[in-house]
């Protein structure tokens, strides 16, 4: 039994690597990108200030928000 789901392991990964998970991330890499940027953004903040960086973090998330608001997930 557990080297069925060893190899059954080892093919699901091989699957995801091989095709589907370089799809999604070419797909999200955008995003990626934006949201790692403004936790760097948001962090930096904070370690220059408590209440600056609740600042940045409410004027980013209010950003996402709006842009979210016009822009919505497609879902299929």
């Amino acid at each position: 039994m557990r080297i069925k789901l060893k190899k059954a392991f080892k093919a699901l990964i091989k699957w995801l690597l091989d095709f589907h998970l370089g799809l999604l991330l070419a797909s999200f890499i955008e995003d990626i990108f934006i949201f790692s940027g403004l936790g760097f953004i948001i962090w930096a903040t904070f370690l220059l200030s408590n209440i600056a960086g609740l600042y940045a973090l409410g004027a980013c998330l209010i950003i996402i928000g709006v842009y979210l608001t016009r822009n919505p997930i497609r879902r299929e």
